[in-house]
């Protein structure tokens, strides 16, 4: 027992974290497949907050992505809160996994400057704030230290509610034309996943059938935003 403590510990505090590819295909293949379905010809994408770089759209086949951050090595360094571009710059923006790691004060005001520079849809898919979310986050911490899950819980996961309630009022007065929801990524299988190899599978397993009674509960929402 204690030498299972001990190995446990070893792997969570020295062993050094792998990169999980995984954790990245849900959120990349749907935003990649909403660019790549939409029959535009020499399109232009935003990656809000995306990585620097090798940007991982590219890898889904996607081109002409500009990424935009506050760290250098971005194409533009600058708030996705005041995004200094014009109105409709580019014809897809994306947010990936961003929004959960910006104040929640400026997120409804980040999201219209992501409408204002797109012309065509907007992508966005983050961590929905949910019971379940907070407790599987706080269950794998317990597990295992992960800088971006300390984030989540300084900032919050994303209140899904409080953005469709925005996106019905800019619908309402002809800012968009239409949105739409969809569930991605099965919260036990994260859970999993994300503590494979700190622990043993078969106590994760119980663990989350108590409490997500082995059924599909969505990690993320993704929204499509369509302008007018």
């Amino acid at each position: 027992m204690y030498a299972q403590k001990a190995l446990r510990f070893i792997k969570r505090k020295v062993l050094p974290q792998k990169a999980h590819y995984w954790e990245y295909y849900g959120r990349i293949k749907f935003a990649s497949d909403t660019i790549l379905k939409s029959g535009l010809n020499n399109y232009t994408v935003l990656d809000v907050g995306g990585a620097t770089g090798d940007n991982l759209l590219k890898k889904f086949g996607v081109q002409n992505v500009k990424t935009l951050d506050l760290r250098e090595g971005a194409d533009i360094v600058a708030s996705a809160a005041a995004i200094p571009v014009a109105d409709g710059t580019f014809d897809f923006v994306s947010s990936l996994d961003m929004l959960e790691h910006v104040p929640e004060d400026i997120r409804l005001q980040v999201i219209q400057e992501m409408i204002r520079v797109s012309k065509n849809k907007v992508i966005i898919v983050a961590p929905v704030k949910s019971q379940e979310n907070v407790w599987a986050e706080d269950f794998v911490l317990k597990y295992r230290h992960a800088d971006f899950l300390i984030e989540h819980k300084e900032q919050g996961l994303v209140n899904f509610k409080q953005i469709e309630a925005q996106l019905e009022q800019l619908k309402s007065t002809n800012k968009i034309k239409n949105y739409t929801r969809s569930e991605l990524d099965n919260l036990q299988t994260w859970v999993s996943l994300m503590t494979e190899d700190f622990c043993d599978a078969s106590e994760v397993y119980q663990k989350c059938y108590e409490k997500l009674e082995n059924k599909f509960v969505p990690r993320r929402f993704a929204l499509v935003i369509e302008k007018i």
